[in-house]
């Protein structure tokens, strides 16, 4: 059987024309990003109409999962990272077979996995990647919290199929296409009444800051007696939801991301100054890594000795209790006690217990002079490689093999595990 691209599949169904398609390429050339997504995302054709595609090269059968039938039984096959980052759900069990819905019939990773990982026998349906990623969440219990009413708050016109996604703290958030610039983007309204100045000059500055690990901030402003925000298509969940519903984070994952935003909050302190904005809630986890979201004042547990001054120490103190919450699950300064948490868990490598100790130091003398300084001393170890305090070699468990979270899969092409590790670290945790 000969297999044909996406593309030409596309183009000879008359779905796309031969122009859209190079656009698409060319895009493609600049974004990493997988063909089937550009082409949705610029409005050439829909997943649906992909879907059918897949299934027909594939000899796979279509399901929609608005009404396919799920066995509560099939959903413990898999666990709830794994189906996210991969892009399966598991639907149906009947002794060693099993059926399973994937958006990416290609994935061969998936596949396998999914065969080793639940011993059955997989039969495999397609379905449209958006439909599919909701239903796997709703599946597990991981979205964000239900918005239950339409806040009153009206959408400028020039955003157009405003869609209500959840409300976070007195936060409304939409999606919605801007279309005098032709794109999608994501928008926060909130009551103006609670407009905090110094958050303002925060967000103001991230959108002066170019930088991957920090969202895009396309406009600010005051409409119908709220505040909206304008950032890029956010599409990811919070760190804050991810440490509530799944636990701690692996050292691997754990200092990747937090390296990510360490350097967003460098960039952020080069453009602004005055940043005091790091917490779970102000991270979204996407599938091309942590950004920040300057939109939350963060609680007290985050604030440093000498106060949430915004300060490059003040901030490196946030990024330490960031990465011991990432680690732990649990927040370290509850009840005013400052410093380096007391319970540290005695498997952690003596090199992360240096990093701990100096990001999270009373004194700010002691600290890591910025947030970039910080960055660098994570990503020089190779946290996957894990020594006690005792210096005997332990195998890495399968947490610290795990790649940077994924929550939201846009499509984009995985690197190979050893080319990331070995370009991203450079020697060992010990």
């Amino acid at each position: 059987m000969t297999y044909r691209k996406l593309g030409e599949m596309l183009v000879q169904g008359e779905l796309i024309t031969s122009l859209q398609l190079s656009i698409a390429l060319a895009a493609q050339q600049t974004s990493n990003r997988r063909l089937g997504e550009i082409v949705v995302e610029r409005g050439f054709c829909t997943e649906d109409q992909i879907a059918l595609c897949l299934a027909e090269q594939f000899g796979y059968e279509v399901a929609d999962m608005a009404t396919h039938p799920i066995q509560p039984e099939a959903i413990g096959l898999l666990k709830a990272e794994f189906a996210l980052e991969q892009g399966v759900l598991a639907v149906e069990v009947n002794g060693e077979d099993a059926t399973f819905v994937i958006f990416d019939p290609v994935n061969v990773e998936a596949t396998d996995q999914v065969a080793v990982l639940t011993k059955k026998r997989a039969k495999f349906l397609i379905s449209a990647r958006t439909s599919l990623i909701a239903k796997i969440r709703e599946a597990y219990g991981l979205n964000e919290g239900q918005v239950v009413a339409t806040p009153n708050a009206v959408v400028p016109s020039r955003y157009h199929g405003a869609r209500l996604l959840k409300e976070i703290e007195g936060v409304y958030v939409f999606e919605a296409t801007d279309h005098e610039l032709n794109r999608t983007v994501t928008l926060f309204s909130s009551d103006t009444g609670a407009a905090d100045h110094g958050l303002v000059h925060r967000i103001q500055a991230a959108a002066r800051t170019s930088t991957p690990y920090v969202a895009a901030i396309h406009d600010l402003f005051e409409h119908e007696g709220k505040n909206w925000v304008v950032l890029e298509k956010l599409e990811g969940e919070t760190l804050a939801h991810i440490l509530k519903t799944r636990g701690q984070r692996g050292l691997s994952q754990a200092t990747t991301l937090v390296s990510q935003v360490a350097e967003g909050i460098d960039a952020l302190h080069q453009r602004g100054g005055h940043v005091g904005l790091v917490c779970p809630e102000n991270i979204v986890i996407t599938a091309a890594g942590a950004k920040l979201v300057p939109l939350f004042n963060p609680s007290q547990n985050y604030s440093s000795p000498e106060g949430m001054n915004g300060t490059p120490a003040s901030d490196v103190f946030a990024l330490g209790t960031l990465l011991w919450e990432c680690l732990t699950g649990r927040k370290p300064h509850e009840n005013g006690n400052w410093g380096i948490p007391n319970d540290l868990s005695p498997d952690l490598p003596l090199a992360m217990v240096e990093v701990l100790t100096r990001a999270l130091a009373k004194d700010q003398g002691d600290r890591y002079p910025s947030a970039l300084l910080m960055a660098s001393a994570m990503r020089s170890y190779n946290w996957s490689v894990i020594s006690t305090p005792t210096a005997e070699r332990v195998a890495p468990s399968s947490k610290d093999r795990e790649q940077l979270l994924s929550i939201m899969t846009s499509g984009q092409e995985d690197e190979p595990k050893t080319g990331f590790w070995q370009r991203l670290f450079r020697r060992t945790a010990a």
